[in-house]
């Protein structure tokens, strides 16, 4: 028997990848408001979910891979007045992870650095501030090239190819807070102090109010100063990670 034209079925609509998309996700905020724990998502589960809209295994098992390095994001996602505080190098390393992460240990400790935190993402890493690496950066500042850094986070993970994935990160947090202080702070909280001073000693109140704009112009050049500063720091930061995984991928 077959069909009448009445009795077949209708062919089902052809989601395109941004509608299908829009619908796994949807999906998947409706399933986890049906537990009272969030279950989180299973890898394999969104490899498959991700196959269906188009995009292929290995372009996700790549984005996983860089997920557990922690190279996603910002390095520095802050809006301070001096600009970011962070420096990020981030390469896929012809190293197997335990590979990669040996030579990372040692190259850390080559720059004088210790070991702080461990964390699921990665190691967080310390000026050391012993008399021996007092003297060390003094008699050779060549072999410390991150000597003025605050921290440096190291994180391997595997690309699924028997690679690595390596994220350094070096952290300027405390010295950009540093120089808000002191080339900021300062300089413009002396002006009214100075023109206070100048006023007592003068008897001419206009001196104090003079004292205002020149704590302003003075905090004004301390910006400028502590952004170049700061700058100049976080570049050449960001020239030694990438100048060390240039070697790394090397094998050098």
């Amino acid at each position: 028997m077959t069909d009448t034209p009445d009795d077949r079925p209708m062919p089902l609509e052809r989601l395109d990848p941004d509608a299908a998309s829009e619908i796994i996700r949807r999906a998947t905020e409706l399933e986890q408001s049906r537990t009272t724990e969030d279950p989180g998502v299973d890898r394999f589960a969104l490899e498959s979910a991700a196959s269906d809209v188009g995009l292929s295994p290995a372009a996700v098992r790549q984005a996983l891979a860089e997920h557990d390095a922690g190279a996603l994001g910002p390095a520095d996602d802050s809006r301070s007045i001096l600009g970011p505080a962070r420096a990020r190098s981030v390469r896929t390393v012809d190293l197997p992870p335990h590979l990669a992460r040996g030579r990372i240990e040692k190259w850390t400790k080559s720059q004088l650095l210790q070991v702080h935190r461990r964390s699921d993402n990665g190691i967080e890493w310390r000026r050391r501030d012993d008399l021996e690496a007092k003297v060390r950066r003094k008699l050779s500042k060549k072999s410390a090239t991150l000597s003025n850094i605050d921290a440096l986070i190291t994180s391997v993970a595997d690309d699924g190819n028997g690679r690595s994935i390596v994220r350094l990160e070096a952290d300027l947090t405390h010295t950009r807070s540093g120089l808000k202080t002191g080339v900021i702070g300062v300089p413009a909280a002396a002006g009214p102090v100075l023109g206070g001073v100048a006023a007592m000693l003068l008897g001419d109140p206009l001196i104090l109010l003079a004292g205002i704009p020149a704590g302003l112009v003075l905090g004004g050049t301390g910006v400028y100063v502590a952004r170049q500063t700061l700058a100049t720091e976080r570049d050449e930061a960001q020239r030694v990670l990438d100048l060390y995984l240039d070697d790394l991928d090397r094998g050098t």
